[in-house]
């Protein structure tokens, strides 16, 4: 226990850092305790077994080929389509390995209306997902329909904030080469007109070449164990260990202005053109600031596991201690 400056007790947070209440905080002392409250967050999220994996992407993305290869199981049209992508309407499947959702694209005009309507009802069903952004790259830039999906779900659904991963799909190895020496060029662009405070964590993008198998093929799949970024990270470990699993509250979610996606995509793009022509040390500030940002997600993902671990212990303890009695009482 400790006093307020108004001078009455205040019981203190498990976890030993200074989060006790007073009149006013300091400004890192609330940056404190919501990153503690992430933490906490996140283990009663851990308690539930149903957690829905969603990919959002437009056509051609690659999320149902994606998709199939964590489920373990072909639930999705995947592979090569003309004209239009091959997911045209939800898909919504379960198996020992988890709930998996694949959802049409917002790019496609003629589906775009009943697309926005089904992505705020499945938002509605599970209420805890991992949450997937498919882009694809042409000639070294993003696709700006896929940052005006992401920007406007991220809208519709203020809960998910930061706590969501990227995809950046069937890249070209001119371009993975040139992602490994440097990535930074490519996500100022990609994050250019989305709010700070949406934007998931450099390390939580996830860069994957295309992949030989699937050239012109349908329906293969393809282990999540063999699927590998750039840094050589699983897509089953980026999935399991770097994507968060957020909660959604159905009475947070709004509607998806789907007569607004023409006029942000133009948006996006001119603000992607303005981020590329900044100068030299307005891109390595940007870099540094992301550096720190990773460090800290790392930072919150070892405190929460030692959370993890103290909890369980307590909760073995407690059953052999339940257990002992129990026996006690016998005798």
């Amino acid at each position: 226990m400790s006093r307020s400056k108004t001078g009455h007790s205040v019981k203190c947070s498990l976890v030993d850092v200074p989060l006790c209440l007073g009149d006013k905080f300091e400004r890192g002392q609330y940056e404190i305790k919501e990153n503690q409250d992430k933490i906490l967050e996140e283990i009663q999220l851990l308690k539930f077994a149903s957690v829905a994996v969603i990919a959002f992407g437009n056509p051609g993305s690659g999320k149902s080929t994606l998709l199939n290869s964590l489920a373990g199981e072909c639930f999705f049209k995947s592979g090569l389509s003309f004209g239009k992508g091959l997911t045209s309407k939800l898909g919504d499947e379960k198996n020992k390995h988890g709930v998996f959702l694949d959802t049409p694209g917002l790019a496609d005009e003629k589906l775009r209306k009943n697309t926005c309507e089904a992505i705020i009802e499945v938002l509605k069903k599970y209420g805890l997902y991992r949450i997937l952004f498919f882009f694809i790259e042409r000639n070294g830039r993003v696709v700006h329909q896929d940052t005006t999906t992401m920007k406007m779900i991220l809208e519709a659904s203020p809960d998910i904030g930061r706590r969501y991963g990227i995809i950046v799909n069937m890249l070209s190895k001119g371009s993975v080469k040139k992602l490994k020496q440097n990535s930074h060029e490519f996500l100022n662009m990609l994050f250019a007109g989305i709010p700070e405070e949406r934007r998931c964590s450099y390390e939580k993008v996830f860069f994957l070449g295309k992949i030989s198998e699937l050239d012109g093929e349908d329906n293969v799949l393809v282990s999540p164990d063999t699927l590998k970024s750039h840094e050589g990270v699983t897509l089953r470990n980026f999935v399991n260990n770097l994507v968060p699993t957020v909660s959604i509250k159905s009475e947070n979610l709004r509607d998806i202005p789907v007569e607004d996606f023409d006029m942000i995509t133009s948006k996006m793009e001119a603000m992607s053109r303005n981020v590329e022509e900044k100068d030299k040390a307005w891109k390595e500030e940007r870099r540094l600031h992301e550096e720190k940002r990773m460090k800290e997600d790392v930072e919150s993902r070892r405190k929460q596991k030692e959370l993890i671990e103290k909890i369980q212990n307590e909760k073995e303890k407690s059953e052999v201690n339940r257990s002992t009695q129990d026996e006690s009482i016998k005798k």
